[in-house]
């Protein structure tokens, strides 16, 4: 048989793998973050009256624990943004539908089992190992194809982890 006779031979499964391949390369390209920033618009002034009565000075002398309910918060919001602007969501859901990567609903605190056979629990250093080193901890089930973002900083990655946690 002479060479030309061989690539006919062979060319229908290089016709199917080229588009297989392509697809495939194309698809994971979401995860690195196509999605478009979201335009942060400046909180409204919100003007304080000069003299405050005494009842409200001192509901505003709370002890700092509760203090940082509005600080988590800001961290969420952040978190949502952060995961929206890096492309996170084409890859994991909020509402617990399955996608390329684990769903982040009630991922929180729950029990992982990972491609190594071993369980872990899904707490903040879990999350925040996961983001920082994608390849580390794979839970099972999935491939390991999510990029990594050194782009992220320390606070991104917290509020990212924040966002996590508040999906209950």
């Amino acid at each position: 048989m002479n060479n030309v006779n061989r690539l006919w031979v062979r060319m229908p499964l290089y016709w199917l793998l080229v588009p297989l391949l392509l697809g495939v390369v194309v698809g994971l390209g979401g995860c690195g973050g196509g999605g478009k920033k979201a335009a942060e618009k400046p909180a409204p002034a919100v003007e304080q009256p000069k003299e405050q009565p005494k009842e409200e000075a001192k509901a505003k002398e709370q002890p700092k624990e509760e203090k940082a309910a509005p600080d988590v918060k800001a961290l969420i919001d952040k978190g949502k943004q952060l995961a929206q602007g890096n492309g996170c969501l084409s890859c994991h859901s909020t509402d617990g539908s399955q996608l390329v990567g684990p769903t982040w609903k009630g991922l929180y605190g729950s029990k992982v089992e990972l491609t190594d056979g071993s369980t872990v629990t899904a707490d903040e250093a879990y999350l925040k190992q996961s983001i920082a080193d994608p390849d580390s901890q794979v839970v099972k089930g999935y491939q390991p194809i999510m990029p990594e973002y050194p782009q992220l900083s320390e606070e991104d990655i917290q509020a990212l982890v924040e966002y996590i946690k508040s999906l209950k």
